[in-house]
């Protein structure tokens, strides 16, 4: 039985000296970066850093009130932030690639 102890404990000894003490490590792992651009008619941008180029019509609406917005999310669109949207009463019309709408809204 002593025997059986030792030998279970000294396997277990060496499995985490083996694997590093069951610490994580990030071999292997890869960090993806995402691309924000976003291209409309032939102009890409990327709306978190707009270029000094921007056509000026594009920089400001062109009304105060209900007007084209685009709203852009961090990542992969969540049903619940669309739904939240609507409840602010803003209204999405179109899906652009990667994670923008098009919408209605008031400034």
């Amino acid at each position: 039985m002593i025997r059986y102890t030792c030998t279970i404990v000294l396997a277990l000894f060496l499995s985490f000296a083996a694997f590093g003490s069951g610490k994580p490590s990030n071999w292997g792992v890869q960090v993806q970066q995402v691309n924000f651009d976003l291209t409309l008619g032939e102009q890409t941008f990327n709306p978190r850093n707009l270029p000094d180029t921007m056509p000026s019509e594009w920089t400001t609406a062109l009304q105060d009130d209900e007007d084209l917005r685009l709203v852009q999310f961090d990542g992969p669109i969540q049903e619940s932030w669309i739904l939240s949207l609507v409840d602010a009463g803003v209204t999405p019309i179109q899906y652009i690639h990667p994670y923008t709408y098009i919408t209605w809204a008031d400034a």
